[in-house]
């Protein structure tokens, strides 16, 4: 059953970003390695997908793991380069949105505390003058109030 998976029809149903799509190929594949002993058939599956979908993280991951615990050679050795460089490109991807997401807020930052500085209320001396200056106009109205 496991070969049925892998025509070329049922490729084209699945192909895309479908994340459960890649699942399930990615399990096909392990499958044919593991109980099947089939690893050129698994490896050239896994090479299809590679060059055909965009993959999350987590399914190089998958390639990675696999590569760690079986002697992979050949296509399979292939597929785990491809999926190293992918792991290489994505990491550095979140690093970049990372140091974007950084460089923003201390852009942010610095943004706030200058107009800290430039707002009016932002001195001591300001909310002096306030004071003085209501307590000049209290003192004004009361004494025309007295008259």
């Amino acid at each position: 059953t496991a070969k049925k998976l892998f025509t070329p029809i049922d490729w084209e149903k699945h192909i895309g970003d479908d994340d459960e799509a890649v699942r399930h190929f990615y399990l096909a594949a392990y499958d044919l390695l593991v109980h099947n002993n089939q690893m050129d058939s698994a490896a050239v599956l896994l090479e299809e997908i590679l060059s055909k979908t965009t993959l999350h993280y987590d399914s190089f991951l998958i390639i990675q793991k696999l590569y760690e615990t079986y002697p992979l050679t050949g296509n399979w050795k292939k597929a785990f380069e491809v999926s190293q460089l992918k792991i290489k490109e994505s990491e550095q991807k979140i690093a970049g949105l990372g140091k974007e997401l950084e460089d923003c807020r201390n852009k942010n930052s610095k943004e706030t505390l200058n107009k800290e500085e430039t707002s009016p209320f932002s001195n001591k001396w300001t909310y002096i003058g306030i004071i003085i200056g209501i307590s000049l106009f209290v003192r004004i109205i009361l004494k025309k109030k007295r008259q």
